[in-house]
């Protein structure tokens, strides 16, 4: 069967699973690095007064 394939064939096979580990990549790595991001804000948003009390 993958023997029958052409190149035309072959570019689609390529781009559809490049598009499936970009959105992996997406999903699994950026948005937990973004809710991280997001909680380090937070954190420094509420230690910043106590550190200028004293």
């Amino acid at each position: 069967m993958l023997a029958r394939l052409g190149q035309r064939e072959w570019a689609l096979i390529a781009m559809a699973l490049t598009l499936a580990v970009a959105l992996l990549w997406y999903f699994l790595l950026i948005v937990p690095l973004r809710q991280e991001t997001e909680a380090v804000r937070q954190e420094i948003a509420t230690l910043t007064p106590e550190r200028d009390r004293g």
